[in-house]
C-alpha cells in the first residue's frame, strides 16, 4: 500500500520542499543585474537571489557569488560547441569542471587550484531532468590541491537547443564547519530555476 502511494507522497513532500527553499533563497527578491547578466552571456534565463554578484563574465563563462563571512556559494556556467552525445559524459563533465578550476579557483597560496576529489569520495552522476531539458548531473567533493581547502559541489551538464551548445553548470559551496545540505539545496533550487532562451 505505501510502496504504491510512495511516488505521490514523494511528489507531495518536494513540492513543500520546493516551496520552503524558494521562500528561503528568495526573501529578499531576485537580483535583476545578475539575472541579465547570465541571458547576455549565455542566452540562459535563471532566478538569481539579491545578495548574488557577478564575479566574472569573461571566455564564455560566467561565475556569480555569494559571500557571508560562514560561507562562499558559487554557480559557475560555461558554454562551448555541442558536437555529439559522447559530450554528456561522467569523463567530460570531470574534465570541464577540473579545466575551469585549474584556470579560475585558487586560494591566496601560490600553486593553489581546484579539482574534484574523487579519491576521497566518488564522483556520483546521475541522469537527469534540468526543467524540462536531459542532463548529466555530478556529485561529489571538490579540494584546492596545495591548500587545505575543499566542500561539495553539484554539477550539470546539458545541451541548449536554441544555440546548439553543451552548457556546464556548476554549484559548489565553500563553508568550513558548516553544515552543508541546506547550502546545496538551495544551489540546485537557484540551478533548476533555468531556461534557454532563442
Amino acid at each position: 500500500q505505501v510502496a504504491a502511494s510512495f511516488p505521490a507522497i514523494k511528489e507531495r513532500i518536494d513540492r513543500a520542499n520546493r516551496t520552503r527553499i524558494e521562500a528561503n533563497v528568495f526573501v529578499n527578491g531576485d537580483n535583476k543585474v545578475v539575472q541579465n547578466d547570465i541571458i547576455d552571456a549565455m542566452r540562459i534565463q535563471m532566478r538569481i537571489p539579491k545578495k548574488y554578484f557577478t564575479a566574472l563574465d569573461e571566455d564564455n563563462t560566467i561565475w556569480i557569488r555569494r559571500e557571508t563571512p560562514v560561507s562562499s556559494a558559487n554557480i559557475m556556467i560555461h558554454k562551448m560547441p555541442y558536437k555529439n552525445q559522447a559530450q554528456l559524459s561522467k569523463e567530460n563533465l570531470k574534465a570541464i569542471q577540473d579545466s575551469l578550476g585549474k584556470k579560475l579557483v585558487s586560494s591566496d597560496i601560490e600553486g593553489t587550484y581546484m579539482q574534484i576529489n574523487d579519491i576521497d569520495l566518488p564522483l556520483l552522476t546521475n541522469v537527469v531532468e534540468l526543467n524540462g531539458n536531459y542532463a548529466l548531473e555530478g556529485r561529489g567533493i571538490w579540494e584546492i590541491v596545495n591548500d587545505y581547502m575543499g566542500g561539495a559541489f553539484v554539477s550539470y551538464l546539458t545541451v541548449n537547443p536554441n544555440t546548439n551548445e553543451l552548457i556546464f553548470i556548476n554549484g559548489f559551496i565553500h563553508a568550513p564547519g558548516e553544515e552543508k545540505r541546506e547550502f546545496m539545496q538551495n544551489l540546485e533550487y537557484i540551478i533548476s530555476t533555468i531556461k534557454f532562451l532563442s
